[in-house]
């Protein structure tokens, strides 16, 4: 293009002050192209500075994984018209000091965020332990269903997403130590102490329901899930105020909630001091139930001797002694895990995520839509690709409690890992 503009501009002037316009020209045409490539250029540069964030795409697999070093789970509480956050993070103290946190508000996780400002966690902290930290984040007036966590680790250029959504807080928190600080876990052990409190120290009276009895065990994928309250009738019932400490010399769940609104509960678990780790036979065979025919469960039970059935079972079906035992640890330490992260009103192995973390293990991305939380599971050599959806049960619920929505399309991927496992041949 710049020769025919030379050649034509040559062409119309033959002096030298004909060649003095055409060096001009050239000079103004080569500055007009510099300066269009720089514009461009700042565009696109201003574009990628404010990358577009699509929070239902971001990927929150690491939260189920133990490998990971970052798990963060949380609480919504209410206290004295105020709302709150209640923010968890296991890490090293090392691995948190290197993390930047900021946060975004938004009504659609489907709606691409742009702006993101900085959150000073040290100035929010209520809580420090070794390899755990919390959070108390103020939410008051905060006119968004959802918050969306970024923690950015410039070392690894890695980011990670957590989102919170703004429903059903609780108006009390359960503490197990002397201290008014928020216990997260969901449980605790027979005989700890156990109090119920406000985050502000005011008082509140409580209903009080104690449910001793076994929760029944979930449906597998492909079965159907019964909609009505999972919930026995109350082996006891009694009023509480704030501070108060309740016994834990039995096993089983508590279920607390304001004598006005009884419909939301929060639980929390009393359970035996091996908790979540699998101690007995009698765990042992309970925690099969996913592995296991109901004969060969009833054969088990009847049995002089249950713990030579349950080494004869995995020896006839795994023909090896070696693979029998690496299968066993590895299935136990799966529900030991599916304990630690999933136990609510009833144990982490009995609830839908505890369930398919145990046959399937932590899925490869997890996302959180504005309908629940999606598990996507890649194709391997065992099993083709596949996802689970899980819907929160908000009903009975202040905590985020997912349910599985099961479909008759599990029934021959979940036949076929359970294969795997009674074989000792589930890849691990």
């Amino acid at each position: 293009m710049a020769d025919k503009i030379t050649n034509f501009i040559g062409e119309a002037f033959n002096n030298s002050q004909q060649k003095e316009l055409v060096s001009i020209a050239m000079r103004l045409f080569y500055m007009f192209i510099f300066r269009t490539l720089f514009i461009t250029l700042s565009v696109l540069t201003s574009l990628s500075g404010k990358a577009q964030v699509l929070p239902s795409s971001a990927d929150i697999s690491y939260l189920y994984s133990f490998s990971s070093p970052l798990h963060i789970r949380h609480q919504l509480v209410s206290s004295a018209n105020k709302n709150w956050i209640i923010l968890e993070v296991d890490a090293t103290k090392d691995f948190l000091d290197s993390l930047s946190f900021s946060f975004s508000l938004t009504p659609n996780l489907d709606k691409p965020l742009t702006s993101f400002q900085k959150l000073e966690v040290n100035k929010l902290k209520i809580s420090e332990s070794k390899d755990r930290q919390l959070f108390a984040i103020d939410v008051s007036g905060v006119d968004s269903r959802y918050v969306v966590f970024r923690m950015y680790q410039s070392s690894n250029n890695k980011t990670f997403t957590y989102i919170v959504e703004l429903v059903n807080p609780a108006n009390l928190i359960f503490t197990t130590s002397q201290l008014t600080i928020p216990d997260l876990n969901g449980f605790t052990h027979l005989n700890s102490p156990l109090k119920v409190s406000t985050l502000n120290g005011s008082n509140q009276n409580y209903g009080v329901k104690f449910f001793g009895k076994p929760f029944r065990l979930p449906p597998p994928p492909m079965g159907d899930l019964k909609f009505d309250s999972p919930f026995n009738e109350a082996d006891t019932v009694f009023s509480i105020t704030s501070g108060s400490t309740l016994p834990t010399n039995e096993i089983g769940t508590y279920a607390l909630f304001s004598e006005d609104n009884e419909e939301h509960s929060s639980f929390f678990r009393v359970e035996n001091p091996s908790f979540p780790k699998i101690a007995t036979l009698d765990d042992l065979v309970q925690t099969s139930v996913y592995l296991w025919t109901r004969e060969e469960q009833k054969k088990l039970l009847d049995s002089d001797d249950p713990k030579k059935t349950f080494d004869r079972f995995w020896l006839n079906n795994t023909n090896s002694p070696q693979r029998a035992g690496k299968t066993i640890s590895a299935y136990f330490n799966r529900v030991k895990e599916a304990n630690e992260r999933f136990t609510s009103f009833k144990e982490g192995w009995k609830t839908d995520m505890g369930m398919i973390y145990i046959i399937f293990g932590a899925p490869d991305k997890a996302f959180k839509t504005n309908d629940g939380i999606q598990w996507v599971y890649k194709k391997t050599y065992e099993l083709p690709s596949f996802i689970f959806t899980f819907y929160p049960n908000d009903k009975f619920f202040t905590s985020e409690y997912y349910e599985l929505e099961r479909d008759i399309q599990y029934q021959n991927i979940w036949f076929r890992a359970v294969e795997l496992w009674r074989k000792g041949r589930k890849s691990l």
